[in-house]
């Protein structure tokens, strides 16, 4: 058990209906410590099948952000769970081995709603580069935790992991860059890439078995292990928009999380972001971009935030924007923040803090760096809590956006919350409860941080009624799909769902 682990939960004074208790939260840290799965008696079937609820489909008539929503994402007809692909049969040929169909029709749905995939010379507005240094930010703060249905079920699918990894080497002006898988499963957990089972259709199939698979093909696809860089905090000052102390331009060549405060609070360093080494040599800062020996180059980062989405016993939910707790830094929480429970306020008033409604998260996304992409897997989902759930419900669902605000409030709302059995209402960013009070914090820092340059959804201030907001609806564009079991971009015909 760490230390970290015991002195949170003997603080905490309250928790949310159906949070763990301490000893179950204690065991959990320990455990994991130790290398084996937590909770309940092992499910190592296919535990309970479910429907997925329904998922609407509609236009906006005051639309700033688009949705892509695919469901009945087939099982995948390979696994990588050997860290190579076999020397013959169907699996052997890399077309077929890498490719998920969720994952190539989400990809088309996205170029069909106007959202492309690729950054070309013919569409600059696109997302992937060919020359960039892609990053998949997953959750795995709790691989291979759980039990029951819920276990392994708690970290990003693998399955769709290496199917985007495919569709991102597969630039159609080639690709010349990196793909690195990342994490940081901060001071309470540890960031087990091979952690079994995992959360794929093989359970043997780890991140740790994906990445190298991909690389004995030649690939360029790595690893990147952010919890190390805790250990080195460098104190970045107060460098507004220009770079902080510790910087690759300041020639501090290290490993680090940047820590830094801002001009009406220059004694703070509550904000944070990781600069590093990749596996393939190359130095990139979050923050400013890939350092080339002499200057930033911004656009050759790329960064995707990959979470899974589950119940939250602290926030209600994790999607998208919560997943960003795996890109700052949590070390040393009583220097920084006062406290575990006090970090978490300034997270998303867990507790009371001075400001507050600080927002950390959506702050770090207007003033360090925003993702590219989300994309949220829901093959399964938790329904009992974030980091030992003994409950996970299969909805074969995967979706994007480029606002983490959008993407929340339709997954939380329209998935999420008629799965969650205790306390729904609290897991939905559209209805009043813990989660919208945490999603509309961060949402209006992001706003409020990124002054005039915040064109996302924009949550109503003083609502926090039964039901969506007819107002906050209109806001999004969301297109559903069927994923296709052949699916290959771009020439698969998309099955759209009627839009209401």
């Amino acid at each position: 058990m760490t230390k970290s682990c015991r002195k949170h939960m003997e603080k905490a004074a309250t928790r949310p209906k159906g949070c763990p208790s301490r000893r179950h939260f204690l065991k959990a840290c320990a455990t994991l410590a130790a290398g084996a799965a937590v909770g309940g008696p092992a499910l190592l079937g296919p535990g309970p099948a479910l429907a997925a609820p329904v998922l609407p489909a509609w236009r906006g008539t005051a639309a700033v952000s688009d949705v892509y929503v695919v469901r009945d994402v087939p099982t995948p007809a390979c696994s990588l769970a050997d860290g190579v692909l076999p020397d013959a049969g169907r699996c052997a040929n890399p077309a077929t081995a890498f490719r998920d169909p969720g994952v190539e029709t989400l990809v088309r749905l996205m170029e069909a709603g106007g959202t492309p995939f690729y950054r070309t010379a013919a569409r600059p507005g696109g997302i992937v580069p060919g020359d960039a240094v892609v990053i998949l930010k997953v959750n795995n703060q709790w691989g291979g935790g759980g039990g029951g249905s819920g276990l392994g079920r708690m970290a990003t699918n693998t399955d769709l992991l290496k199917g985007m990894i495919w569709r991102i080497l597969n630039h159609p002006d080639g690709f010349s860059g990196e793909v690195v898988v990342a994490d940081n499963a901060q001071p309470i957990s540890a960031n087990r890439w091979d952690a079994i089972p995992a959360n794929a259709e093989d359970r043997n199939q780890t991140f740790a078995s994906v990445v190298a698979a991909f690389a004995s093909r030649g690939y360029p696809v790595t690893l990147a292990d952010w919890t190390a860089l805790n250990a080195n905090l460098v104190d970045g000052g107060v460098p507004g928009p220009g770079h902080a102390n510790g910087e690759y331009a300041t020639g501090d060549m290290d490993d680090a999380y940047i820590v830094f405060g801002e001009t009406d609070e220059p004694t703070a360093r509550r904000l944070s972001y990781p600069k590093f080494q990749t596996p393939g040599g190359r130095y990139v800062s979050l923050r400013h971009g890939l350092w080339n020996g002499t200057e930033y180059e911004a656009d050759r980062v790329c960064l995707i935030n990959f979470p899974v989405l589950k119940k939250h016993c602290m926030a209600g939910c994790t999607a998208a924007w919560k997943n960003l707790v795996g890109f700052v830094s949590c070390q040393n929480p009583e220097g920084r923040f006062g406290g575990w429970d006090e970090m978490h306020g300034y997270f998303w008033d867990y507790v009371p803090v001075t400001p507050s409604g600080y927002g950390l998260l959506g702050r770090v996304m207007a003033l360090v760096r925003a993702p590219d992409l989300h994309v949220l897997d829901a093959v399964w989902v938790c329904t009992d809590n974030n980091f030992d759930s003994i409950q996970a419900i299969r909805a074969d669902v995967v979706m994007a956006s480029r606002d983490s605000f959008a993407l929340d409030w339709y997954a939380s709302e329209y998935l999420l919350r008629p799965l969650v059995p205790d306390s729904p209402q609290d897991s939905s960013a559209a209805r009043g409860g813990i989660f919208r009070t945490a999603t509309r914090i961060n949402q209006k820092a992001a706003k409020a941080a990124g002054g005039g340059g915040y064109s996302g959804m924009d949550l109503l201030a003083g609502y926090d009624g039964d039901a969506p907001h007819e107002a906050e609806r209109n806001q999004l564009n969301v297109l559903v799909a069927t994923a296709a079991a052949a699916a290959v971009v771009p020439g698969v015909s998309l099955l759209l769902d009627q839009e209401a």
